[in-house]
């Protein structure tokens, strides 16, 4: 397999280091917060970045929090002219088509916001510095038994106002680390996939759910503020989301571990309050 770097070794990038067989793994994070838990599973930590340490036959996996983080990494190598490795995946998010209604794929345009057009960005300019060798994961919501939305709620004792119909991309933890796993290692790959477990619940769905098992009120929503005061504005259900995941499915994810977004709280070990 030869060696992994992982700029960004938190809860994904470790789940895929302990999926490297027979090879080295080195995990740079910004702190030595879980750099015990690294050694644990035979993972190399370092505080600080992979740059000028990178080698031509390296597999790199830049899963940095956020899209601006991952922007300035990107600056970072360009500066240090860093060229291209073996294989380099970079995880972006499904955040990138905004709230685009009906049916979303890897060639669905980025949505118009600020945002949208900041993370396409940095999608850009990193496969323009990883050449045919880079790959894009548009990854949803990441959530396992004790992170992610339900854990969330359950800290706050309450859920985030925002409308109901909005869809909610998610992927387990497992089946995330899987597809960037098959990503590094494939050996014909597409340059994005959509990662995300469908059918993928409503706010109002995901939520009432969760709210009943943890004992909570029943959410109240808003309506979407794109139609607030608009004459003739759709039905808040006309603007649901369809992932499309054919791509992620004949590649990368033939059959995800967990395929229903309830292993969500079925699973749990959080407290309930």
């Amino acid at each position: 397999m030869g060696r992994l770097i992982i700029w960004g070794a938190g809860a994904l990038g470790g789940r895929v280091a302990r999926l490297w067989q027979d090879g080295d793994v080195l995990a740079y994070t910004r702190s030595t917060a879980n750099h015990d838990a690294l050694r644990s599973n035979r993972i190399r930590p370092a505080v600080g970045s992979p740059l000028n340490r990178l080698q031509e036959d390296d597999c790199l996996l830049l899963a940095l929090p956020g899209h601006e983080v991952q922007g300035w990494a990107l600056r970072e190598l360009r500066q240090a002219q860093q060229s291209a490795v073996r294989r380099t995946v970079l995880v972006s998010t499904t955040g990138v088509y905004g709230r685009t209604p009906g049916k979303v794929d890897e060639e669905t345009s980025p949505g118009s916001s600020a945002r949208c057009q900041s993370i396409a960005a940095v999608e850009e300019e990193f496969l323009s510095w990883s050449g045919k060798q880079g790959v894009v994961l548009r990854m949803g919501g990441l959530y396992d038994d004790v992170r992610g939305p339900l854990a969330a709620v359950a800290r706050r004792g309450a859920i985030r106002p925002g409308p109901a119909h909005v869809t909610l991309a998610l992927i387990h933890y497992a089946d995330a680390a899987a597809a960037v796993h098959a990503a590094l290692t494939h050996a014909t790959v597409k340059a994005r996939y959509v990662a995300v477990t469908p059918p993928c619940p409503s706010r109002k769905e995901f939520y009432t759910t969760i709210c009943a098992w943890l004992g909570m009120d029943a959410p109240v929503f808003t309506r979407s503020q794109a139609n607030q005061g608009v004459a003739g504005a759709l039905p808040e259900i006309d603007a649901a989301t369809e992932y499309d995941v054919g791509r992620l499915r004949r590649d990368l994810l033939p059959v995800p571990r967990y395929p229903d977004w309830r292993a969500i709280y079925q699973e749990s070990r959080l407290q309930k309050p």
